[in-house]
């Protein structure tokens, strides 16, 4: 998020180069269908994602496009795509709302916790990209951000998993 103030600075140069840092995101599998989930992740623009980074490489694979675990994106292409999220979601019985623009089924909304920590600057960073994203959709979203100030909130939220979406960050290859 500094990027900017440096190169608006004379004489200053930004270079970019892969540190093995990835970041991902788990889904609760306990608490999203499959299709949902796959709404999901045809939604997420992950060209978006790298361009509120100013940096780095979108990717649909747990390792990088430098190692020999990457796995190319099927869908062939990083860019959201919310007409086959939302026919995802419409099979699914998921059904756009035309009075409130929620998404529900049975009488329910489809709701969504998003949760990031702050030990990682770029997952917060993201998580309004995302949350948008899924807003767009018609899915109900609470974003949280836990405290920077331990790990415990997320240690607690992960291990109790009262998450449906929880946003990660690792590198892959020490």
């Amino acid at each position: 998020d500094e990027v900017d103030a440096v190169r608006a600075v004379d004489g200053q140069n930004v270079v970019s180069f892969e540190t093995g840092y990835h970041y991902m995101m788990f889904h609760n599998t306990d608490t999203l269908e499959l299709e949902v989930r796959e709404a999901i992740d045809l939604a997420i623009d992950r060209e978006a994602l790298v361009a509120v980074l100013n940096g780095g490489t979108g990717t649909r694979s747990v390792f990088p496009d430098y190692s020999p675990f990457h796995l190319p994106d099927a869908a062939g292409s990083l860019q959201g795509d919310a007409a086959a999220a939302e026919a995802k979601l419409d099979a699914a019985g998921w059904t756009l709302d035309g009075t409130t623009g929620l998404r529900t089924k049975a009488g329910a909304d489809l709701t969504v916790r998003l949760v990031a920590y702050p030990q990682r600057a770029g997952l917060p960073i993201m998580q309004p990209v995302i949350e948008s994203a899924l807003t767009a959709l018609g899915i109900t979203v609470t974003s949280i951000t836990t405290s920077a100030a331990n790990w415990d909130e997320l240690d607690t939220i992960t291990a109790d998993r009262t998450f449906d979406l929880l946003m990660w960050a690792q590198n892959t290859l020490p």
